[in-house]
């Protein structure tokens, strides 16, 4: 009998930890989601994983060769042209391993357009994106591209705002401790016994694409976008749950625009203002501030500034200062306006329910339990798991809610895949059962 679907998971994640640095909720969430590669088909949403970096040399494409080794029929690309990727989606159904999306997102360009077009309509099932194409006739036909499926994309900074809500997000920053060797052939032939463990536990389908519980501190979107992940990890049973849950909290709890660069712009600008304590700020200071943090780039300019806050009824000002000379800048109230309805409260409970507290490095939920942030290093420690069970089925009014959109106290049974040891179910998912092996 092969492995239980837990311990696959467990072993794929100390996989992942050997070569790459990340937090324990990140490492998690990346083993869910190379089990959720093997039943993709089950679910009416992809989840998507964005890989950023403020910086080149943090790891992303180790993340990818990396998940290339784990999951079924990957196809990893650099910055492909919008029909290599629709047409490719279509012929293949390929797991997508998009690299450097950075040097396509950069501009408002044809080819950003589409490709932005093809992210955002593979997201739900049956997605597609329409092109016209010649038939034998000569004569031009629509024809429908169907581009629904799993992805990962990675790049330097942002993604188009409209694709990360549509993701989750994870943050790498240059590692500073030394990670074993990586050779792509080499290990791509280590983990082939992974994948074969992988199809047995998980290609088989799933009897409910969405889970028992889901924390109440995701948004609608986030809590869609996690439900596949809770599936897996539910069916794997163990601590698995309980880990999902921590990582669930810990990356999406308070996501949402808040990660767009306009809403980061005036959450910046706000505590700008109060670090001052000034009612006016001129614009060269707020840039200047700004570049040393690393919110704003070398090449960033009083236009780039004042059109990123110009939605929020946020307009340059000018007044003279004390040699008479003219500033250009802006006004302390029309910034804490717009920053009490758009960006949470730094040490307040949000509408979330989730505070942080720096001080006991923990996250403290509304109803009083607290789960362990996790710390970026390389070191696996279940122990630092929070054992939140109690809390996932103890409130079930506040804290789960059902597939059904009512209250639920139920857990997960801990195994209904392929190969747990529930036994196995009637294929669902059709042909993406068994990884299909194909390099490109």
């Amino acid at each position: 009998m092969g492995m239980s679907g837990g311990e696959t998971l467990n072993e794929v994640r100390a996989f992942i930890g050997r070569f790459v640095v990340a937090s324990e909720a990140v490492k998690d969430t990346l083993t869910l989601w190379v089990g959720y590669t093997y039943t993709w088909q089950s679910f009416p949403v992809a989840p998507y994983l964005a890989i950023v970096s403020p910086t080149k040399r943090c790891g992303k494409t180790r993340v990818l060769e990396v998940l290339e080794c784990l999951v079924p029929n990957p196809w990893r690309a650099v910055a492909p042209t919008p029909a290599a990727l629709f047409r490719t989606i279509e012929a293949e159904h390929p797991v997508l391993l998009l690299d450097e999306l950075d040097t396509i997102f950069k501009g408002r360009t044809e080819a950003e357009s589409y490709l932005q077009a093809v992210v955002n309509a593979g997201y739900r099932r049956g997605g597609f994106v329409p092109r016209c194409e010649k038939n034998g006739k000569e004569k031009m036909t629509v024809q429908k591209f169907e581009v629904f499926g799993p992805k990962v994309l990675a790049a330097i900074g942002h993604l188009p705002p409209t694709i990360q809500d549509r993701c989750i997000t994870i943050h790498l920053e240059r590692a500073t401790v030394k990670l074993p060797r990586f050779i792509l052939s080499r290990e791509l032939e280590a983990a082939a016994p992974l994948r074969a463990a992988l199809a047995e536990a998980f290609g088989g389908g799933v009897p409910d694409p969405w889970p028992t519980d889901i924390p109440s501190q995701l948004d609608d979107r986030a809590a869609e976008i996690w439900a596949p992940l809770l599936v897996i990890a539910e069916g794997a049973g163990g601590d698995w749950p309980n880990r999902a849950w921590r990582a669930a909290i810990q990356l999406s709890a308070s996501r949402g625009e808040d990660e767009t660069p306009a809403i980061e712009a005036l959450a910046f600008v706000a505590r700008l203002f109060k670090e001052h304590g000034a009612d006016r700020l001129a614009t060269t200071t707020i840039i200047t501030e700004g570049q040393e943090a690393g919110v704003f780039d070398r090449d960033f300019t009083p236009r780039r500034l004042a059109k990123l806050l110009a939605p929020f009824g946020i307009t340059p000002a000018k007044w003279k200062d004390t040699e008479g000379k003219t500033v250009r800048g802006y006004l302390r109230e029309q910034v804490a306006a717009a920053a009490a309805v758009y960006t949470p409260q730094e040490t307040a409970t949000s509408a979330t329910g989730v505070t942080t507290h720096d001080a006991a490095n923990t996250y403290a939920v509304a109803d009083g339990w607290r789960v362990a942030l996790p710390s970026a290093t390389n070191d696996d420690t279940p122990s630092q798991v929070a054992d939140i069970s109690a809390t996932r089925h103890q409130s079930a009014t506040t804290q789960v809610i059902d597939h059904k959109g009512t209250s639920s106290a139920g857990g997960g049974s801990g195994a209904f895949f392929s190969g747990t040891e529930a036994g196995s179910l009637p294929e669902k998912g059709g042909k993406h059962g068994t990884p299909s092996r194909k390099l490109i």
